[in-house]
């Protein structure tokens, strides 16, 4: 008596790969994203810590005529700190928006037979 035979015509083996696959690809996005995201807040806490909410930046003196340098550096750098922290935020954002769609789809695939 063997049961192999009445085994097969009970499970569709095609059908537990692709769950399989599918598990495994959405896992390795969703937990991808959530590290990103991650990585996006660090950023952003960093860039803002060091010098955003206030000026920390000694004021530079007015420039002469014909002088070669940007009237003030520490603006800029001020500029781009900040533009950083914005751009960490919004792949932080983004990322757990992935994050979110990801186990949405999960629950919703789990609460609805698809035929």
């Amino acid at each position: 008596m063997t049961t192999t035979p009445q085994l097969a015509a009970l499970i569709a083996w095609g059908s537990i790969g692709l769950v399989l696959v599918f598990a495994l690809i959405t896992g390795a996005v969703v937990v991808g994203a959530f590290s990103f995201g991650l990585v996006g807040l660090d950023r952003y806490q960093k860039a803002r810590g060091n010098g955003g909410g206030g000026s920390t930046t000694v004021e530079a003196a007015a420039p002469t005529a014909g002088d070669p340098r940007p009237s003030d550096p520490a603006n800029a750098q001020t500029q781009d700190r900040e533009s950083l922290a914005f751009l960490s935020l919004i792949v932080a954002v983004f990322c757990f928006a992935i994050c979110v769609l990801g186990i949405a789809a999960g629950l919703w695939a789990m609460l609805n037979k698809v035929s």
